[in-house]
This record gives C-alpha cells, structure tokens and sequence, in this order.
C-alpha cells in the first residue's frame, strides 16, 4: 500500500460521519495527546507514548502533543501545599537519617569495626571504664 492510498482512506473514513477537515494526520495527533494524557494511569510514561507512536525522538513525540490550559489550571490548583511540604519534609527527613547512618558507618570503620569502640581520656580519668 502506497502513502497516498493511506492517506485516502483516512479521507474517506473521516468524510463518512461528516468530520471535515481531518486527516490522517490529525488522528495521529489526537491519539498521541490522548495517549500522553492517560498513559500514567496505566503506569506508563511518555517513553511509552514515544514507541507507540513509532518517533525516534522523545522532541518528536512531545511537538504532537497539544497542550490544554484547562488541565494545566486544575493541575495548578489542585496541588495541595500543605501535603508538598509534608512530602518535602519526609524526603529531606530520609536523606538526613541516610547521611547519619553513612556517618556512622564510616566512625565505626575508622574506630575498627562495628562494637568497637575508643576509650575516651576523660572516661578512664574518671575511673567509669
């Protein structure tokens, strides 16, 4: 089957129920932004919506997606502040405690090993070894 014969079909097939105006083309674009829409809920990203579409480029993909100020307002406003810093708070929380262990982890290297430790001078002065 040649480009054109594709081409024309697609006409044909969009001429039937009376949408004019649309192409091939334009079914290939909607597809691809209703794809990137709801690929998330199926778990997927839009390294998804790149293979399905068959683009080399992940610029290519995102150039066919069109974009909707109604969504971007509700993702904007449905953000809730409060849960964005308790979440920033719990990742900063978890990096601390990964830092402390890894600061731990090397003291008992250099101290000999994990159970080993240094006897400090003012400990044996104080007689409580």
């Amino acid at each position: 089957m040649r480009p054109i014969s594709v081409v024309m079909w697609f006409g044909t097939a969009y001429e039937a129920p009376g949408l004019h105006g649309c192409s091939s083309h334009s079914g290939r674009r909607t597809f691809i932004t209703r794809a990137a829409r709801s690929v998330h809920k199926a778990g997927g990203s839009l390294r998804d919506v790149q293979l399905l579409a068959g683009h080399r480029s992940i610029q290519t993909t995102q150039r066919y997606i069109d974009g909707d100020s109604d969504a971007q307002r509700h993702t904007v406003l449905d953000l809730d502040p409060i849960d964005g810093l308790q979440e920033a708070c719990v990742l900063i929380g978890r990096s601390l405690r990964g830092l402390l262990r890894l600061a731990t982890d090397a003291g008992e290297l250099e101290r000999g090993g994990p159970g080993r430790t240094r006897t400090s001078n003012q400990t044996v002065m104080s007689g409580r070894l």
